[in-house]
C-alpha cells in the first residue's frame, strides 16, 4: 500500500511513503507520523511540567515525555479493550470502536494548542474571552 504525505522530513513537499499492513492499522498511521514529526510537537519539550505525586514527591518533566508516555498508555488501553470479553467488545463497537492507532495520536496530541501556563492560562482566557471581549463561548483549549 503506499501513502502520499507531506511529512516534516521531506521539508514538506509530498512523497510516497509505503508500510506493510498491519491489521487495518494503515489508514491512520500517516497520522499519527504528522503528529510525531510536527514542529508543534516537538515544541512540546521545551514546556515544563510539574507533577505533585502523593507521598513520592515531585516529578518534574516536559510535556513532550508527558505526551508520549501518556499516548503509550492510550494505546495499551485501547488494544486491552480490543481483546476484552464480547459484552465489551460490543459496547466499544456500539460507541464508534475503539482503534489503538487512533487512540495513540489523540493522547499525542491531547497537548498541542494548549495556552501558556497549562489549565490556568485556559482558565485566564476564559474569563478575558467571555467578560472583556464578550465572547458567549469563551476560550476552551480543548476545542
Amino acid at each position: 500500500m503506499e501513502y502520499r504525505a507531506k511529512t516534516h522530513l521531506s521539508g514538506g513537499r509530498e512523497r510516497a511513503i509505503s508500510e506493510p499492513s498491519q491489521n487495518g492499522e494503515d489508514e491512520f498511521r500517516i497520522d499519527i507520523e504528522r503528529i510525531r514529526f510536527s514542529p508543534y510537537f516537538s515544541r512540546l519539550s521545551s514546556v515544563t511540567q510539574v507533577i505533585p505525586q502523593a507521598g513520592s514527591g515531585t516529578l518534574v518533566h516536559n510535556r513532550l515525555t508527558h505526551s508520549l508516555k501518556v499516548s503509550a498508555v492510550a494505546r495499551s488501553i485501547a488494544i486491552r479493550l480490543r481483546n476484552a470479553d464480547e459484552s465489551t467488545r460490543r459496547l466499544v463497537d456500539h460507541l464508534g470502536g475503539c482503534d489503538p492507532v487512533v487512540v495513540q495520536a489523540a493522547a499525542a496530541a491531547h497537548d498541542l494548542g494548549h495556552p501558556p501556563f497549562g489549565h490556568l492560562g485556559e482558565l485566564e482566557l476564559d474569563r478575558v474571552a467571555r467578560g472583556l471581549l464578550n465572547l458567549p463561548d469563551g476560550f476552551e483549549g480543548n476545542a
